[in-house]
């Protein structure tokens, strides 16, 4: 492996430290442009960590304390003639430690899977330490009818629909009853101010949107929402975003959910057309996992996101 021509010049003149405010202007092109107005002002929760190799700015890292002991790493920048020399390492090393002594007990990384500078992170992460990064989001985009045709040849979504226990109804049919049963699971999900302001009814597409009944007692949801497309050059058509999904955990592992995102996407292709197009995220596990294998392919686009989090006490 070559050196660094930088490095090569003035070796052993790396400095790595804490920026003061006066110093985050030579740092503004070592972060992503939406997070360089933070990086400017600089106050606490957000804590930068800069390198130089001599006078020179040559690598960043950008991060936030969060609440509950929580914190972030929001980037991680090194310039790339002086890569692969271990200064990401020793960015995020220091950032750590400053957290630590600022009490925060645990720190998260997070980059888009299309990332270029993933795997490189992956290795400055592990060198330290940490779990390697995984899968933890995915969303995806394509048509209704494709996905719905695809999600009908499931196993689990077959048997659901050769029972009765379950049933999978319009949004329009709500009742009293069930406004009352999706707060009791809003509750449970840890979710606060009840279901008309988490659902926000008014702006849902009723006809697509789902209740999940089981024996007629609301038990879950899929909720959609038309918006803007997520892919330009289908800008004319009409795009519905699915915010959100949820079934009981007694039934988190018996395809019901996939259900309930079956039947919706059928309406959607019947109402709005098979080529209007259908956008999910999900960061459950399985789901991630069944959208890889079954939607991914046939998708128009598919974006990942990874994570990894420290403990640093």
């Amino acid at each position: 492996m070559q050196t660094s021509p930088i490095l090569q010049r003035q070796p052993g003149a790396l400095r790595i430290a804490a920026l003061s405010s006066d110093e985050t202007a030579d740092f503004a092109g070592l972060t992503y442009p939406r997070l360089a107005g933070e990086l400017s002002r600089l106050p606490w929760p957000w804590i930068a960590i800069g390198a130089w190799h001599g006078q020179q700015p040559i690598g960043l890292a950008l991060g936030r304390a969060g609440t509950a002991g929580d914190a972030e790493l929001t980037s991680l920048l090194v310039e790339s003639d002086t890569r692969c020399r271990g200064v990401g390492k020793r960015l995020v090393a220091e950032m750590m430690q400053v957290l630590r002594e600022k009490g925060a007990q645990r720190l998260t990384a997070r980059i888009g899977g299309g990332n270029p500078s993933r795997l490189a992170l992956g290795r400055a992460l592990t060198g330290l330490g940490w779990p390697a990064l995984q899968c933890v989001e995915l969303k995806i985009t394509g048509f209704a009818g494709a996905m719905a045709e695809r999600g009908g040849q499931l196993n689990a979504v077959r048997g659901l629909l050769q029972g009765e226990a379950v049933t999978f109804d319009r949004w329009n049919s709500l009742q009293a009853q069930d406004v009352a049963a999706l707060d009791l699971h809003l509750a449970q999900a840890g979710v606060n101010g009840g279901s008309r302001r988490f659902f926000q009814f008014d702006g849902m597409e009723p006809e697509i949107s789902v209740i999940v009944r089981r024996a007629g007692a609301a038990v879950g949801w899929v909720v959609g929402r038309r918006s803007a497309s997520a892919v330009p050059a289908r800008s004319g058509v009409t795009a519905i975003t699915y915010t959100s999904g949820y079934v009981e955990p007694s039934l988190a592992r018996r395809g019901v959910l996939v259900g309930g995102f079956w039947h919706a996407l059928t309406r959607q292709a019947r109402v709005f057309g098979p080529s209007s197009l259908a956008s999910f995220r999900t960061a459950t596990p399985r789901m991630i996992a069944l959208g890889r294998r079954r939607l991914a392919p046939i998708a128009l686009e598919s974006k990942e996101v990874y994570a990894s989090c420290c403990q640093l006490h």
